[in-house]
């Protein structure tokens, strides 16, 4: 438990965790969850915390997806909540292949309020985050400098996860996956070697204790919550995984991205 702040959990609309740092004088929002959570978190921290809106100081968006960065333009036109997000993230909508993976996102989020039978509430939001301040991997975080950000491109190319060192507590966005006592791999993954890199790099930190966006808090996690989902990001005959992957290939800069690559292996 941490000296300094309390995190609280909630559930999101479409069944992702939020969470919610608690210090004495502020409010930290690790992520911002969908449109329809703006809502949820206010009335959290009112209601719940019987503390003011105004404590909230940041809402960061680790990057572009809906259960991700939907709520966030809220926060901001109704309680004046700054917002911060990795530099470029808003590449990732851009362009008309943009426009359609944005839209496919938004689908694929409508699909699984339908699965998991929550209320039906809004999810479309805005392609570009805007954010007022631009994250960079090795950055502290604004108004949170315990915080620090890593970058961990793969799931999209603009992802990062946030650690906190004096706590050994590591927020993982969606690096990993915990589905039925199994850590997984976020799907997509749209940049395999990026991940792998970057799944890499997350393990050799020091952490006691890793906040999921998909599998909740783990507390003392054992060494394979980051080697399992190697196995399963090249895919092994999966086809829900398969089919994720075909579907999300439209965003005209991940093109572009794997294009130059691919020059750069041939010279």
């Amino acid at each position: 438990m941490s000296q300094n702040f309390v995190i609280h959990e909630l559930s999101g609309q479409i069944g992702q965790s939020i969470y919610l740092a608690e210090y004495k004088d502020r409010l930290l929002l690790l992520d911002g969850g969908c449109r329809a959570d703006a809502q949820l978190v206010s009335d959290f921290i009112v209601k719940k915390l019987q503390r003011s809106i105004e404590d909230l100081k940041l809402v960061v968006a680790t990057h572009s997806h809906p259960d991700h960065s939907g709520a966030v333009f809220t926060l901001r036109k109704e309680y004046n909540v700054p917002i911060a997000a990795p530099l470029d993230t808003d590449l990732w909508y851009s362009g008309i292949g943009g426009w359609i993976q944005h839209k496919v996102d938004i689908c694929l989020a409508w699909f699984m309020q339908i699965k998991l039978k929550l209320p039906k509430k809004r999810l479309f939001f805005k392609r570009n985050i805007t954010a007022d301040f631009n994250l960079s991997d090795g950055d502290l975080l604004p108004e949170f400098p315990d915080w620090k950000i890593i970058s961990t491109p793969g799931h999209s190319l603009y992802d990062i996860v946030l650690y906190n060192e004096e706590e050994s507590l590591l927020y993982a966005a969606d690096l990993v996956l915990k589905v039925k006592e199994k850590f997984l791999p976020p799907f997509p993954v749209t940049l395999p070697k990026l991940m792998k890199i970057s799944l890499k790099k997350v393990s050799q930190l020091k952490v006691k204790r890793i906040l999921l966006a998909h599998g909740g808090i783990i507390d003392n996690p054992s060494g394979n919550i980051f080697t399992d989902p190697l196995q399963w990001i090249y895919g092994n005959g999966n086809m829900n995984f398969k089919l994720l992957m075909f579907i999300s290939e439209f965003p005209s800069v991940l093109k572009k991205y794997k294009r130059d690559n691919e020059k750069k292996s041939m010279e």
